[in-house]
């Protein structure tokens, strides 16, 4: 087996000999980068396993480099731990929300260091192993059918990705624990536990998406075979949990009807929406919610005030079935989701978005009776 490799970004080079010596009982190549364009730019020539990133840098600070690695197709599976002398957890926080694996503070200590560039190199052994996996599948589909191809392929591309970060949180944490845990205080060991947890439930939400596009494939036929009431009382009291979940308001004005599909696939339709409104709307947001009844259809719409969404992503997100995730778009499959069930009762789905002003999704559906109440 090679020798993993790993890429040093710091301004100052006396850190790089400090973090090279305290990996030198290691077997690592350790390459050295003084600045982020310079890391950027030799970045396919390091080729590294891992990347240890300085945040406060003079031009292009770590931050901003971390987001343009993660934003690139051929090098977001690179581990990066951000090096960093922030104490405040909104600017840790920041770090991680830009794809940041893991951190260590400043001064570095020695044991730390070796058991956290440990447990990132194991999780990129993982991710290894999964996509030269999905590597196989894709090889399988196409010898298959090339008709499932587009389908079937482009799952098996985002899925080492997608599991790869809730992964990340587990057996990161689990490695740690299992490292270093006699020497750690309580707090710092049920934070990480916290931390593993947000992970699980991550990958169980994860799971879900895939088996709601599966059996929408699988079995389409289900999505109308049954009658739902579409009734201003029961769905308050229902979005609105889903809404507080994101830490959001919300604000509701429902008409009743009676739709033709069943009660589950409509269950499934209304959280994507309500997940993807949140997604992209601030803390503490409002979230609304407008239905109306005009020739023989239920329209909804869904707004959240927000940043809105660039065009370009926008454009994204409304194809059938993306080939990759843009930014905060997680898994991917949601507005698919949504798309699917919509078209197969019959219906229409858009998505607008105004930059710096609000989303909005709109969804016609055809109904059966318009007076329920």
């Amino acid at each position: 087996m090679s020798k993993a490799t790993i890429l040093v970004v710091d301004d100052d080079p006396n850190n790089f000999d400090v973090i090279e010596a305290l990996l030198s009982s290691l077997d690592y190549s350790i390459y050295y980068a003084a600045n982020g364009q310079q890391a950027l730019h030799n970045l396919e020539q390091y080729n590294p396993d891992l990347i240890l990133l300085d945040v406060m840098m003079p031009d292009m600070d770590g931050i901003e480099v971390c987001r343009r690695i993660k934003s690139q197709d051929s090098t977001h599976s690179i581990p990066i731990m951000m090096v960093t002398a922030l104490t405040s957890k909104e600017e840790l926080a920041h770090c991680f929300e830009t794809g940041a694996d893991d951190f260590i503070n400043k001064p570095v200590n020695g044991i730390e260091l070796r058991a956290r560039v440990k447990s990132l190199l194991k999780i990129k052994q993982h991710y290894d192993k999964l996509e030269a996996f999905s590597q196989l599948q894709r090889d399988t589909i196409d010898a298959l059918s090339q008709n499932l191809q587009t389908l079937k392929g482009n799952i098996t591309r985002q899925f080492p990705h997608e599991l790869n970060t809730p992964l990340n949180g587990i057996v990161g944490v689990l490695n740690l624990l299992q490292d270093s845990h006699r020497q750690m205080d309580p707090d710092d060991v049920d934070e990480l536990l916290e931390l593993a947890v947000q992970s699980a439930q991550r990958l169980e939400k994860l799971s879900q998406k895939f088996l709601h596009y599966a059996e929408l494939e699988l079995h389409p036929e289900q999505v109308s075979q049954g009658q739902t009431h579409f009734l201003s009382h029961v769905l308050r009291c229902q979005l609105e949990k889903i809404i507080t979940s994101h830490t959001c308001h919300s604000e509701f004005q429902i008409q009743p009807a009676l739709l033709p599909l069943k009660e589950h696939f409509l269950a499934i339709l209304l959280q994507e929406l309500i997940d993807n409104a949140a997604q992209f709307a601030p803390p503490q947001s409002t979230i609304q919610m407008h239905s109306f009844l005009q020739d023989g259809f239920l329209h909804i719409d869904i707004h959240n005030i927000g940043p809105g969404i660039p065009p370009e992503d926008l454009a994204r997100l409304m194809t059938a079935m993306p080939l990759r995730p843009v930014p905060q778009s997680g898994l991917g499959l949601g507005l698919p989701i949504v798309h699917k069930i919509v078209d197969l009762v019959g219906g229409l789905f858009q998505l607008s978005s105004t930059c710096g002003h609000k989303t909005t999704a709109s969804v016609i559906l055809p109904i059966l009776t318009e007076s329920l109440e």
